[in-house]
């Protein structure tokens, strides 16, 4: 078995995206020599020992300019360190200003053409941006010898709109979040838990959630809207939803309603305490590949109402795991809405292939695989 030389590059390393890098680290470390470089809020250092960290991205919570001269510094460290480590393989794992991050990585391929680059396009274009230069990230998927994505979808996408060949497109599925792995605290956990568990759910009550950022792609506003206009559900003492995330945009507040609102950032405790007491969460996205807030939701097998974008609905192919929203709507959100309320216990949900095809084990063979075709390596 021969080890390879791997820098593992993900500037947003934090919440999902840190965890996403935990179990994928953990699966190949004992395959390759690692430098992680990623960001210092990265909160899992001393669980993947094994691997070389590099914290170099310390951008957040600054003012805009000073943000984008940080990510900038940092990214050259990033090059340099490329070139003094000269691995066989770097995968990207984030981009966040793609005209400089292509001059890069091209610049990488020019001095030394034995570098594998490798890109895994969690999502094929950010979300929150209004408008996007398409023939810049055709630029940018160009270059790399390979790309990694987690759906048929995406795959498709990349082919008919950004021209990629297929040949480059590996799908390999986005692992399931075990969010028991970011509690540094149990007993505030605990705390948390009970409090909301006591406070907010009651016997044969049903709770709906939206959890984490709350930004327009993910469709707060059309489950407020679809809730406000359904005679079933606003004011209904059997039924409550829950808000909680910090939002990117403005949606409606409703008083003195069935719904609950949490718009903060919400801790790794906050965060797992409100998906503990969801019976059903929401993700009518309008726009995603793939989500992490999914992932942990599989893990705990809490069953999801989901709008038919990307790979929200792959999952389903495995077993009944709840409602997709196929055309959505606000119209088509409170018809959904309405008809789990009223079906919730007649359904028999069936998660036992879940926990097998989205296993961290099976996508690390299939991402050390990847890293094989491109350098033929013994693995």
């Amino acid at each position: 078995m021969t080890k390879f030389k791997l820098i593992y590059i993900d500037p947003m390393s934090y919440n999902n995206l840190g965890l996403y890098d935990l179990n994928l680290l953990l699966n190949i470390q004992d395959q390759s020599e690692i430098y992680f470089i990623c960001s210092n809020k990265f909160e899992y250092k001393n669980k993947i020992s094994k691997v070389h960290i590099i914290d170099h991205y310390n951008y957040h919570n600054k003012p805009i300019i000073i943000k984008v001269l940080s990510y900038i510094i940092s990214y050259f460290k990033t090059l340099i360190k490329v070139f003094l480590v000269r691995p066989d393989i770097v995968h990207i794992q984030w981009i966040k200003i793609p005209s400089l991050e292509i001059f890069g990585y091209k610049l990488i391929k020019l001095l030394n053409k034995k570098i594998f680059l490798i890109y895994t396009a969690h999502n094929i274009i950010p979300h929150d941006i209004k408008k996007v230069n398409i023939n810049l990230y055709k630029k940018m998927y160009s270059i790399f010898d390979s790309i990694i994505v987690h759906s048929e979808t995406t795959k498709l996408t990349l082919k008919n709109e950004f021209y990629i060949s297929t040949n480059k497109i590996s799908v390999i599925n986005h692992g399931i979040f075990d969010l028991s792995q970011t509690i540094t605290d149990i007993s505030k956990f605990n705390f948390i838990f009970n409090s909301y568990n006591i406070k907010y759910k009651s016997n044969n009550e049903i709770i709906f959630s939206i959890l984490g950022s709350l930004s327009y792609y993910k469709g707060v506003d059309l489950i407020v809207e679809a809730w406000k206009t359904s005679k079933l559900l606003f004011l209904n003492k059997n039924v409550k939803l829950i808000i909680a995330g910090k939002p990117t945009y403005k949606f409606e507040i409703l008083d003195n309603t069935n719904i609950y609102y949490d718009l903060n950032f919400l801790s790794n405790e906050e965060y797992y305490a409100y998906l503990k007491i969801t019976d059903i969460l929401l993700l009518p996205y309008r726009q995603i590949s793939q989500s992490g807030v999914l992932a942990a939701a599989l893990f705990e097998n809490v069953p999801v109402i989901v709008s038919n974008s990307g790979g929200l609905r792959d999952p389903f192919k495995l077993g009944n795991i709840g409602w997709i929203i196929n055309d959505l709507n606000v119209s088509s959100v409170r018809e959904t809405l309405e008809e789990v309320f009223l079906n919730i216990n007649k359904v028999t949900f069936d998660w036992s292939r879940i926990n097998k095809e989205y296993s961290w084990e099976k996508i690390a063979k299939e991402t050390l695989n990847v890293y094989k075709n491109l350098k033929n390596l013994q693995i």
